[in-house]
Formats: structure tokens, C-alpha cells, sequence
């Protein structure tokens, strides 16, 4: 079921299934299939990432678009607009589809640009399929923390990289069954992040300890943001 309404909510975007193509040494080199929607023209001016495939494997760039200017936007929109350059926006860019392809990496990516670009129609398994029987037990809250990215781009011999920390939505780090009860943890969280900040380190894993919390628990999110 969870297939078909996807299927669904993608198709009336007009999602389909991509794959870029590049030159190799050994013939041509694929990506993943990653799903997107094809634009018509280029967003010149936005402040979001575009990656640029190049003409072999390992010369692919990620750029902020609003660092290329206005000349050079308007001429990948002539490109985009002549169809000698395909524009695509990718569905789900926090999921990295294209992280192997080539030395593309963990960057974000929203937008591509390439020339070669073969598509096909949205298969109908989009969910994964895992055995067995799955539970999904609900809770009246939820304690939810900011996945924040840092992210360096745009680094050229004449000019320095451009920093963000990048927003890319929320992770849930644990239900909660009495709202009191999940400020109250949420509270000694942020009182213990806010220590590891000030680089007390003991005083952090001593104060989540008594709080009766294992400090194993804690040592993987050093550094993101507080929980609400």
C-alpha cells in the first residue's frame, strides 16, 4: 500500500527514475538511479547546489548557483532552454543519491546539470522490502533534534570556499510517552550539550550520568543541535 500511494504523490510531481552517463576508461560510466523531476529552465541566482557533470568521471563540480553570477547562470539557462544541457531536480537530495558518482562525495546536491541523461517510468517498489513482521508503535510525543550539515564549496585558486551549515529537517531521537517527562530530559540534553560546548567534558557525562541516562548514549550526537 505504503508502494502505491508513493507511486502516487511522485507521479503527480512528475518524478521518474534518472541516470547520468559519463565517458571511462573501460566505456561508459553509470550513476545509481536516482529519482527526480526535470526542469525546463535553470535557476539563476539561487542559493542552493548545482552539480556540474563534466566530460569524464572525476571532473564533476558542486557549486552554490549563486556563486556563478549572473553571466555565466544565463548561459546554462540558454543551454537548459536549447536542450543542450539537462536540468534535473532531485526528489530526496538528503539522501545523497549521488555520493559514488564519480568525486561528487557527501555533498549536497539539489540540482544537475549534465548532458547525458537517460530516464524511465517510477518502478513500483519504491519501499524497500524487508522480512518479517514490523510494528510501528505510536507516541503522543516525540523528542526531535536538527540535522545541521556543515559544508565547504566553491573553493577556486583565486577565491576561498564559501561556508554553510546546512538545514536538512529533523531526526527523532526517542519517543516519549508524558510530555513533562520528555521536557524534563530534553532540558538536562541541552545542560549537558551545552557543558560538552564548553569543552567540560566531565561535567557533561557527570550530569548525564545522574540523570540516569547512559553516556554511550550521548557520545554520537557531540555536536548537533539541541533537542525540542
Amino acid at each position: 500500500m505504503r508502494n502505491v500511494v508513493m507511486h502516487r504523490n511522485m507521479a503527480r510531481l512528475g518524478v521518474m527514475h534518472y541516470q547520468l552517463d559519463v565517458p571511462g576508461n573501460a566505456g561508459k560510466v553509470s550513476s545509481e538511479p536516482f529519482f527526480a523531476v526535470r526542469r525546463t529552465s535553470f535557476p539563476v541566482g539561487m542559493e542552493d547546489n548545482v552539480l556540474i557533470v563534466g566530460d569524464t568521471n572525476n571532473s564533476h563540480r558542486v557549486v552554490s548557483i549563486a556563486s556563478l553570477g549572473p553571466k555565466k547562470g544565463q548561459e546554462f539557462a540558454k543551454l537548459v532552454k536549447e536542450g543542450k544541457l539537462q536540468m534535473l531536480e532531485l526528489y530526496e537530495p538528503a539522501d545523497r543519491p549521488l555520493a559514488s558518482f564519480g568525486n561528487t562525495g557527501d555533498k549536497w546536491v539539489r540540482y544537475v546539470l549534465a548532458k547525458n541523461v537517460s530516464s524511465k517510468e517510477l518502478p513500483w517498489e519504491i519501499v524497500p522490502r524487508r522480512g518479517g513482521g514490523h510494528w510501528q508503535l505510536d507516541y503522543p510525543h516525540y523528542i526531535r533534534q536538527a540535522i545541521v550539515t556543515p559544508e565547504r564549496i566553491n573553493a577556486t585558486r583565486t577565491a576561498p570556499a564559501r561556508f554553510y551549515h546546512r538545514y536538512e529537517g529533523d531526526r527523532t531521537a526517542m519517543p516519549i510517552l508524558v510530555r513533562e517527562m520528555g521536557q524534563d530530559i530534553a532540558n538536562k540534553w541541552n545542560a549537558t550539550v551545552k557543558l560538552m560546548d564548553e569543552g567540560n567534558m566531565a561535567g557533561a557525562k557527570q550530569l548525564f550520568q545522574n540523570s540516569g541516562m547512559p553516556w554511550s548514549g550521548l557520545s554520537s550526537l557531540d555536536g548537533l543541535d539541541r533537542p525540542r
